[in-house]
């Protein structure tokens, strides 16, 4: 929730992602089987491949990948305490983290267990450094028309169906100023995340020049982190 502590914070966002191993992940997606674990947003193979880069690479490595160090750094710089010796963490406020946990919530249904088996691997990092998240789950009813209109949730899982072959442009639909991120995403917004979408949609005259502003949007995805990306469907 990037309108509520401690989601509003690009620290805290960055140390999720620090948290989530990718390799754990890939087992539990039976490696490649049920999905590819990954994180990136122009992920190779479902774009085209001149707008996977080494720009992002290099984005996600510095902001995002898997490191418990990090992770820990990137808490403390969000505001929250470490109390190693009583193994708890709390809150810019002196609440206890360990007491008041971060609830992540999931849809029920088809696909719950596997779900649950991945939102784990996340969990089960965080608590490698004493932060407690807990999973909960609700119909999709409640996430869809009721947590997320009223910016009432910590953090979620939502799908997306992009649909062969997705197009970066769909990210102007996702995360630009449209009423499918004003209603479903809680109106993520970032200025100059904002600006390379327009741009991407309404501003670049050739295909190149559309390359070159995806190059520079997937790495920006990886520094402002609204989403962290879990897995790309095999379908």
């Amino acid at each position: 929730n990037v309108h509520a502590c401690p989601g509003d914070n690009i620290y805290f966002r960055w140390a999720i992602q620090h948290m989530l191993n990718y390799q754990a992940l890939s087992s539990v997606l039976d490696n490649g089987i049920l999905g590819v674990a990954s994180p990136y947003w122009f992920q190779p193979g479902a774009f085209q491949s001149q707008y996977f880069t080494t720009a992002e690479q290099q984005a996600y490595q510095e902001y995002g990948a898997y490191n418990l160090s990090a992770a820990i750094q990137d808490l403390e710089l969000a505001g929250f305490v470490d109390h190693p010796a009583q193994g708890y963490w709390s809150y810019p406020n002196g609440t206890s983290e360990a007491s008041d946990p971060l609830s992540i919530y999931y849809s029920t249904g088809t696909g719950q267990s596997l779900e649950i088996k991945m939102l784990s691997v996340l969990t089960s990092a965080a608590a490698q450094i004493n932060f407690t998240i807990t999973l909960s789950g609700v119909s999709f009813d409640t996430l869809a028309y009721t947590l997320l209109p009223a910016d009432d949730f910590e953090m979620l899982t939502l799908g997306w169906a992009l649909g062969p072959p997705p197009n970066p442009s769909v990210y102007w639909y996702i995360l630009g100023p449209s009423a499918l991120n004003e209603y479903f995403n809680g109106n993520i917004s970032d200025p100059h995340g904002w600006a390379l979408l327009n741009k991407l949609i309404y501003d670049a005259p050739t295909q190149q020049a559309a390359v070159q502003i995806v190059d520079q949007l997937g790495a920006y995805l990886h520094y402002w982190a609204p989403y962290v990306i879990l897995d790309w469907g095999t379908a």
